[in-house]
């Protein structure tokens, strides 16, 4: 008995059945990229679980009504790939990197085929979102993608489904506004380094022709909380919450940390004024975590020659998830609202330097350059590299252990 042949489908009718499908697929989406960012629920992102199972991505999961998503844990720990951690010495558990908070309905975790745990955003659909994917390409692909001063996350995958663009992150730590909030126990030596890191990260954009006009500390991530004075019995030394770096009383900075003299094993050297331990070395510090930037949707990349007076914005900031008309107070310094040409640049440093107002390291070198940084007047502003440099310098004549001291958090007036 002949073996009956089934004929396989033309590639025309193919092409027909998979573009009706995509098309159903795309009906079931939002329109557009505000209205997506509004619904910050996990079933926004249902119609989509066979999409992306069939190129190896499985959805987190979560309550359908929430804007909260956890990896599940027949996979284990989760895997970042090193962009999060756990420091050898912390106490935390592993959920503060199995946890993910949406917040806006354009981002989605999942775990990829190979195990990884990435971060799944929307950042096209149409003509919107042409420059974010632009430089999500250049930042985190090729050769700029291993430079050191570059701090923005690799782009692993692009994918389409008609009109809209999907990008593809690693699962990064949490967000450094975070190491601000004295609670978490990080000192000043600990924010200071991811203040930098951050400044390293606008110079090396600025100096590329980038402006990302959107530099909170909220978006920055950092591998992970270093929290050094976790396990530390400190005090401050006086009574002043304003004072320099360099003002020292028998050795030791005023206002520094210091451990207590009364706790067993302490004791004060002779020679210094500097309280000693005849006990073993406390454990090392947890080190230094790296700091990422993310969020690019408002970031502008000019052509490589244009002059540097006509790298300049005009207006308020929209565009993808932004609406028009929506103004936001902590994006727009005060030039932006005039209506004339702004340098970008600069708004960069005021919005980043706004964003710290609630913050003091008690060092007030330090505490004058972010004064300076929010001055809403642009040309009195540092730029990123001066900022970077001028601050490097503070730190850098400040013994280690003097930075061992908690920040203090200003209350919103």
């Amino acid at each position: 008995m002949s073996e009956t042949m089934v004929p396989s489908p033309s590639p025309s009718i193919q092409s027909s059945s998979t573009m009706e499908v995509l098309q159903a697929l795309r009906s079931q989406l939002p329109p557009d990229l505000s209205e997506w960012r509004l619904d910050a629920r996990n079933e926004v992102w249902y119609p989509l679980i066979d999409f992306f199972g069939s190129r190896g991505y499985t959805f987190w999961g979560g309550d359908p009504a929430d804007c909260t998503t956890t990896l599940p844990k027949v996979y284990g720990a989760a895997n970042t790939s090193g962009y999060g951690l756990v420091p050898a010495l912390e106490c935390l558990p592993h959920e503060i990197l199995e946890y993910f908070n949406i917040g806006t309905g354009v981002l989605q975790a999942a775990r990829m085929a190979d195990g990884r745990d990435v971060v799944i955003r929307v950042v096209r659909m149409g003509a919107v979102g042409e420059m974010h994917l632009r430089i999500l390409t250049v930042l985190g692909r090729g050769r700029w993608a291993t430079v050191s001063r570059n701090h923005a996350l690799p782009l692993y995958d692009t994918m389409d489904l008609g009109d809209i663009t999907f990008a593809v992150f690693p699962k990064a730590g949490p967000q450094m506004s975070y190491a601000l909030n004295p609670i978490i126990r990080c000192s000043v030596g600990d924010v200071m380094d991811m203040i930098m890191q951050c400044l390293e990260a606008l110079e090396f954009l600025h100096s590329n022709r980038i402006a990302h006009r959107d530099a909170s500390v909220r978006n920055f991530l950092v591998q992970y909380l270093p929290r050094s004075l976790k396990d530390a019995n400190t005090k401050r030394t006086d009574n002043n919450s304003e004072r320099g770096g360099s003002s020292e009383s028998h050795g030791v900075p005023m206002g520094s940390a210091v451990p207590d003299a009364a706790e067993p094993g302490i004791g004060i050297s002779e020679k210094t004024g500097v309280p000693e331990s005849s006990e073993s070395p406390p454990d090392p510090l947890p080190g230094r975590p790296r700091v990422y930037l993310i969020d690019f949707e408002l970031a502008v990349m000019f052509p490589d020659d244009t002059p540097a007076h006509e790298q300049v914005c005009v207006g308020p900031l929209y565009g993808g998830t932004i609406l028009e008309g929506n103004i936001h107070a902590h994006r727009c310094s005060p030039e932006v609202l005039t209506g004339e040409p702004y340098n970008p640049y600069l708004l960069d440093i005021w919005q980043f330097g706004t964003s710290l107002r609630f913050f003091r390291s008690t060092i007030k070198e330090i505490d004058a350059m972010f004064e300076r940084m929010r001055d809403v007047d642009p040309t009195k502003r540092p730029s990123a590299g001066e900022a970077l440099k001028q601050l490097s310098g503070i730190v850098a004549g400040i013994v280690p252990r003097n930075l061992q001291i908690p920040p203090v958090e200003l209350g919103d007036s």
